[in-house]
């Protein structure tokens, strides 16, 4: 949203003063597996215990541009973190308690980054970030108190629920998936083949509709300020190690 939490608060009182309503794009948040997966938390199906949120690039498919790897644009961190901290914040929602470390190894911006969070319910958010990872993803996964754990594919917009039964278990739940995401968010929008750019179009399509019906937007400004506190925290937990080693 911003570069800290003061240019953050300025946008949200002068957008207030004008009349204009803003939304963020969050647009992870509007994927159909992400979405199904706040569904099935709030209808109490899946109690957060653990929440790993992961955004690593292989270096052989590395598409970034160039100004993510500058320190004066704040680097990987917040270009890539700001994602994994808003789905952090959408499912582990009080954190008190941050540690972070991470590594400058081929580019001059922290290029390797691991977070650990914790809530006053002493549930665990991990955030792993790398540039130099032999392979890519970008994953959400959670562990439930009751034994559960569920594994969200963002880069194919898949939903699989562990530990998988040996017998017919994955076409089960593909089957299972499939009907739920057609039924509840494919639904006559006649769109396919969307891949990554999913969570935006539905995340465009929630705003305009909040602005035809005069309804808050689907992402908050305020949203917005609580990535980036977590961000600032996390940068300076960061910095703090640094200097102690």
């Amino acid at each position: 949203m911003a570069r800290n939490v003061e240019e953050c608060s300025s946008i949200i009182e002068k957008s207030k003063k004008k009349g204009v309503q803003l939304t963020l794009v969050h647009n992870q948040l509007f994927f159909p597996s992400v979405r199904l997966l706040r569904q099935m938390v709030d209808r109490g199906e899946y109690d957060v215990s653990s929440l790993r949120t992961s955004y690593k690039v292989c270096q052989e498919n590395n598409q970034s541009p160039e100004w993510v790897f500058k320190p004066k644009e704040k680097g990987v961190l917040w270009e890539f973190g700001y994602h994994l901290s808003y789905l952090q914040l959408e499912f582990l929602r009080d954190i008190e308690e941050i540690y972070a470390i991470a590594r400058k190894v081929k580019y001059p911006v922290h290029d390797k980054i691991g977070v650990l969070l914790k809530s006053s319910k002493q549930n665990y958010g991990i955030i792993e970030i790398s540039m130099i990872s032999k392979r890519s993803e970008i994953l959400i996964e959670m562990d439930c108190k009751r034994g559960k754990s569920v594994r969200l594919d963002l880069m194919t917009d898949s939903f699989t629920e562990l530990p998988e039964k040996q017998q017919n278990r994955g076409n089960q739940l593909l089957e299972f998936s499939e009907r739920i995401l057609r039924n509840v968010f494919l639904s006559r929008t006649g769109t396919t083949g969307l891949g990554y750019s999913s969570g935006h179009y539905y995340l465009i399509k929630s705003h305009l509709q909040s602005l035809k019906n005069g309804t808050p937007p689907p992402v908050p400004p305020e949203s917005g300020r609580r990535a980036i506190e977590l961000l600032s925290s996390i940068e300076e937990q960061i910095s703090k190690n640094e200097k102690d080693s």
